[in-house]
């Protein structure tokens, strides 16, 4: 018959592009987390004094939770990207899912232990100044 032998069959990917917004996802959270820090510093900063206390517990609140959230989400879809790129061996969106772990678990770490010892040693810290003579 013919000698000529067929060209391999190329299967198409299988997944959709969730993988790859995961990914994408998981790398730009920590960046709109810092925009929205920002953000609410400069309001908090300008606005401190005219509008009393309510102000700051309101801003303190979203200040934590609302990039911290942006920060947890972008840990749980770089995981998803990481688990669909191994499946269904997507070019590069593996290295991007694991990039986008490392740098939000970073700004979590950032975010958390400065947070954990001003609670955990800011009394100390304070009775040690009014110890000194400062008010």
């Amino acid at each position: 018959m013919n000698d000529v032998p067929r060209p391999p069959i190329l299967k198409p990917p299988t997944g959709s592009g969730f993988a790859r917004g995961a990914a994408i996802f998981s790398l730009l959270a920590p960046v709109v987390a810092i925009l929205i820090y920002i953000l609410l510093f400069t309001y908090i900063r300008s606005h401190l004094g005219t509008q009393g206390p309510t102000l700051g517990f309101l801003a303190f609140g979203v200040l934590l939770f609302l990039p911290l959230s942006l920060i947890l989400a972008g840990v749980a879809f770089g995981i998803v990207a990481l688990v669909l790129a191994k499946q269904s061996e997507h070019k590069g969106v593996f290295g991007m899912g694991v990039t986008g772990i490392c740098v939000n678990c970073l700004f979590l770490a950032l975010s958390i232990f400065p947070a954990l010892f001003a609670v955990l040693l800011g009394p100390a810290f304070v009775s040690v100044w009014r110890q000194l003579g400062n008010p």
